[in-house]
């Protein structure tokens, strides 16, 4: 049936032998206040023109059906667009609104692609941008963003793994409004992270970081250092697989896949990393004390886990595990939150550092079980899934990816990988499993808070808590801080004196005072005519410091200069006289009342000659007492065994661990202080001296008439502790 109109301007034009598809069913049943109706008919006769005709009812009555089909959408949007140019701007970005309000309200279909390119064309004959309209809250206060991401379906299936730069089905629509709306914009930024937390949808939020370099800004540096492997990333790198474990309300366990790990922490000093779990959004930051920090100790490394994004205060108890990812693919099997090695497939050439990381929620009451009981019992077999999937995920990185390029190209293999197998007896006695940092990571009284709470609270510990966290730093921290007096110094590109032992060092405030006087003889020559122009500040900087003395670039040197400058400023010589206050009493002399003399005329650098008295000597020996022990002359055999005797009982006693004896530092502080003695290894300390402690104490309990099995009435550390 066709509806009589009245004529328009445009009637007299032919139309196209093909009309576009009819209006009639992508507009059925839009509530629209009027009912203008427009009508094309084509030229070849009635009988075509019956056929082909297409009516556009632009306002039908409201109560007309809602029901949109795929079909509808996709006519709508290329029937419109054909006669776009008649539109205005503001009818265009109405229909487009509407176009992509309803490709978010329906099930995910594959048309989304010709429409938006239909939006795009219609607004580029506007002069509109689709960008900025995708990027408008018209949808029922949110973006279509916010609204395509909660409405996607989700796929437990493939929560466990996340390939970068992957393409799910479902995410088609989500990454395709992404695409259309760049330059993404602060507002869509936060949506969409709002949305993947309340979905607490961690896959889609680290494909959105992988693809998109606004959700995942990547530092200068890093840029610099991930040059080197001949790809530039658009977004984030570090792969992280999250699993939650069902029937617990709390817990999940993180894995963390972070690329030139140690190279990135020397050179960019920091590593932030962001995940979802448990409808929230987590942040682990690796990076470094600052220099003025004393606790912890300046340049360590450090740890930093809490809350992003108003998500919700929580308490803490986790576990971080960092294992060795240069020769092993660590298993996520354990029963008490600790990782350990299990043969598996190889890692990619990308990899760098492996963590894992269990969490739970709140505290629970008491008698229920702990988190370690919780994963011992339960987490076990999800563990097991979990590897298996990362195992899959490994098996498909080429052979050939050396760099994070591999990972762009990943293919999916049909084949699955078996599951991987406990080491026989064998295995472990030939290939004994690289050391582990473990850290614990927990909150204390207070909730973990995000910075737009009342009060923000976050854990941070010390890498250097673990003793193998130390070695992980070990050339950084070879490095001395530079001290504070250097703020207020040059140092030159020479040494000081003739002895080559320190730089050549010029104090700031007189160089700036003589800086001072020689712009002033600058000025006034010009002004005589002696000189054409004043020379350049740094050519009079170079003459002011020639102008002065140097002194060397010895602390205490430097130290002195700023007491003794009359241009230094009265704080700084407030700090340069504690300073030397402090030193003064750590000195053996600077408590006896002995004074320095020295012959008049001696130069000031040679060695000072101490004179004490008998009282002050007697005076001395009541505060502490010093025994000076020759270097060439070892210890004794009885000596020697009492010495490693003592050791073993300090260690029981103090609870240090038997391998600490290795550690360079302790090492160094028995060759520095008792050269004479012979330091124990670990094999001995725990097998031949601890045996030889327990005999000689079983003989002692047998001469006393004590019977074996008691403990003596005032139990020595090591009787105490075993």
């Amino acid at each position: 049936m066709i509806i009589d109109k009245e004529p328009l301007p445009d009637d007299g034009i032919p139309t196209p032998a093909e009309a576009p598809p009819s209006y009639a069913f992508a507009l059925q049943g839009r509530d629209v206040p009027s009912t203008q109706n427009v009508s094309y008919s084509d030229t070849k006769g009635s009988t075509s023109a019956s056929s082909s005709r297409s009516t556009i009812p632009i306002r039908p009555s409201a109560g007309g059906s809602r029901r949109q089909s795929r079909a509808s959408i996709r006519s709508r949007a290329t029937s419109l667009f054909s006669f776009g140019l008649s539109k205005t701007a503001k009818q265009v970005r109405t229909t487009v609104q509407g176009l992509v309000r309803d490709l978010v309200k329906q099930p995910p279909s594959s048309e989304f692609a010709s429409v938006l390119t239909s939006c795009d064309d219609a607004c580029v004959g506007q002069g509109l941008s689709l960008a900025s309209i995708l990027q408008e809250p018209f949808i029922e206060g949110h973006l279509p963003i916010y609204w395509a991401i909660i409405k996607r379906p989700a796929d437990p299936t493939k929560a466990n793994v996340q390939i970068p730069n992957a393409e799910l089905e479902e995410d088609a629509l989500v990454m395709a409004l992404l695409e259309s709306s760049s330059p993404l914009s602060a507002t869509t930024i936060a949506e969409v992270r709002h949305a993947c937390v309340v979905n607490s949808d961690h896959a889609l939020f680290q494909r959105t970081r992988y693809r998109f370099k606004a959700f995942a800004p990547i530092s200068g540096t890093d840029e610099m250092l991930f040059s080197s492997t001949g790809v530039e990333p658009n977004g984030a790198c570090d792969l992280v697989t999250i699993e939650e474990v069902r029937g617990d309300v709390g817990a999940f366990v993180a894995r963390l896949d972070v690329i030139l790990f140690q190279r990135r922490m020397r050179v960019s000093k920091s590593i932030k990393i962001e995940f979802i779990a448990r409808g929230r959004i987590w942040y682990l930051v690796f990076h470094t004390a600052a220099e003025s920090s004393s606790s912890p100790r300046a340049g360590s490394w450090l740890v930093t886990l809490g809350l992003a994004d108003n998500s919700p205060p929580t308490h803490l108890d986790s576990r971080l595990i960092i294992v060795d990812a240069g020769s092993s693919h660590p298993t996520l099997a354990h029963t008490d939150s600790h990782a350990t090695d299990r043969a598996s497939s190889p890692t990619s050439t990308v990899t760098s550092l492996l963590s894992s990381l269990a969490m739970a929620g709140p505290p629970r009451g008491r008698g229920m079980p702990g988190l370690h009981q919780h994963l011992q019992q339960q987490l076990a077999p999800r563990f097991d899934q979990l590897q298996n999937n990362i195992d899959r995920l490994t098996d498909r990185v080429s052979s050939a990816a050396d760099s994070i390029g591999s990972r762009h190209s990943l293919a999916r293999s049909g084949t699955q990988m078996p599951p991987p197998q406990h080491p026989s007896s064998g295995q472990l006695s030939a290939k004994k499993p690289r050391p582990t940092i473990s850290l614990r990571l927990k909150t204390g009284s207070k909730m973990l808070s995000p910075p737009g709470a009342q009060e923000h609270v976050d854990v941070t510990v010390p890498l250097e808590e673990s003793l193998m966290g130390a070695s992980l730093q070990y050339d950084f921290l070879m490095v001395r801080p530079r001290s504070w007096h250097w703020d207020h110094f040059y140092q030159s590109d020479k040494k000081f004196g003739n002895n080559n032992t320190h730089w050549a060092a010029y104090c700031n405030y007189c160089t700036n005072a003589k800086l001072a006087t020689i712009e002033l003889q600058e000025k006034q020559a010009v002004r005589e005519g002696k000189l054409e122009a004043e020379r350049s500040k740094n050519v009079l900087i170079i003459e002011a410091r020639d102008a002065i003395h140097a002194t060397a670039g010895k602390l205490s040197v430097m130290n002195n200069h700023l007491i003794q400058c009359e241009y230094c400023p009265d704080s700084i010589k407030v700090r340069a006289r504690k300073k030397k206050v402090a030193e003064s009493n750590v000195d053996d002399g600077a408590d006896d009342g002995s004074e320095d003399v020295r012959s008049r005329g001696s130069d000031s650098k040679r060695p000072t000659k101490r004179v004490r008295s008998d009282s002050d000597v007697a005076q001395k020996n009541q505060k502490a007492f010093t025994v000076y022990m020759s270097k060439s002359i070892p210890f004794n055999g009885d000596r020697q065994q009492a010495f490693e005797d003592q050791i073993l009982r300090a260690f029981i006693s103090a609870g240090f661990a038997f391998y600490a004896i290795q550690d360079p530092e302790v090492q160094k502080l028995f060759q520095d202080y008792l050269p004479g003695a012979k330091l124990p290894n670990r094999k001995s300390l725990s097998g031949k001296i601890l045996t030889r402690q327990v005999v000689k104490m079983e003989g002692e309990l047998r001469a006393s008439g004590k019977d074996q099995s008691h403990a003596p009435s005032r139990p020595s550390p090591l009787a105490a502790k075993y």
